[in-house]
């Protein structure tokens, strides 16, 4: 992939968020994976946008199981705009992965993480810079709708049968109660959606769906920045205490697991980059 760039620190790319990207920009915990999708569109198919919990696996036929997909808790899009390329940037050092893009009337930059601090917990930053004055509006979704597509039995062949294992039980503006199909496991999402400037705040619960759209008059030039933190407990796990800056509570866990992990070599920066990619992916 020529595209795809490495540095000692940093796997980088430019363009669309395809299959590819959603791969090679998987974060995670130990506990909890979410492939590399953009944050900026709502799935199309019921079986996109991945994010899986281990250890939460459902019988797909007698015998076999599956690990079961989540719903997409994750969306934080800017209203009227849709990328055509997105600077793509994973840091290796913290887990943070970083989509930045131009729009029409915005420039936007998101963050994410995993936290290894809190393995409950995913964090979302999105920062939204006026290219004109205007009302802009960043709205945050959640959507129930999840469907497993598993491994066709002969592997050679692509595909395209999905199953249901997850029944939903009730949806709020702020939590999502599911159980797994047959077993009956619990599943509950929570989140907490932020800003740092006073917004017009409306919310709507429609078709299996929660959303929150956040609204405000910026002036050229002037930024809005949302924070959005989700939760996910399966089993009936209690919720682990939140900590008071799970961004540097994040930080300081890698920095402890690369004080342990980390290979040095005396290589090409590109190599060493792919070298710490593997242990960051381990």
């Amino acid at each position: 992939m020529t595209d795809v760039k490495s540095t000692p620190w940093e796997i980088s790319r430019f363009s669309q968020c395809d299959d590819v990207s959603e791969s090679i920009f998987c974060i995670g915990n130990g506990k909890v994976g979410v492939r590399g999708y953009s944050l900026q569109e709502e799935k199309k198919e019921p079986q996109a946008h991945s994010i899986f919990r281990a250890g939460l696996f459902e019988y797909i036929k007698p015998g076999i199981t599956d690990m079961v997909q989540l719903p997409d808790a994750l969306c934080l899009l800017v209203a009227g705009e849709q990328p055509q390329a997105i600077a793509q940037r994973l840091n290796m050092r913290n887990g943070v992965l970083t989509h930045q893009w131009e729009g029409t009337r915005v420039s936007c930059t998101t963050k994410r993480m995993v936290s290894m601090a809190d393995q409950q917990l995913i964090c979302i930053s999105l920062e939204l810079t006026a290219k004109e004055a205007g009302t802009y509006a960043v709205i945050s979704v959640v959507d129930g709708h999840v469907r497993n597509l598993p491994v066709h039995d002969d592997q050679m062949v692509r595909a395209t049968e999905t199953l249901q294992l997850l029944a939903p039980d009730a949806l709020t503006e702020h939590s999502l109660h599911m159980h797994t199909v047959p077993s009956g496991h619990a599943l509950q999402m929570e989140w907490a959606l932020t800003a740092d400037r006073a917004c017009e705040r409306t919310s709507e619960i429609t078709g299996g769906k929660a959303k929150t759209c956040l609204s405000i008059a910026l002036k050229q030039g002037e930024t809005l920045c949302v924070q959005k933190q989700v939760r996910i407990l399966v089993k009936g796990e209690p919720s682990t205490a939140q900590p008071a800056d799970p961004w540097q509570s994040n930080e300081d866990a890698w920095a402890a697991l690369w004080r342990d992990c980390d290979i040095q070599i005396d290589a090409d920066e590109g190599i060493q980059g792919a070298l710490r990619y593997t242990v960051f992916q381990m």
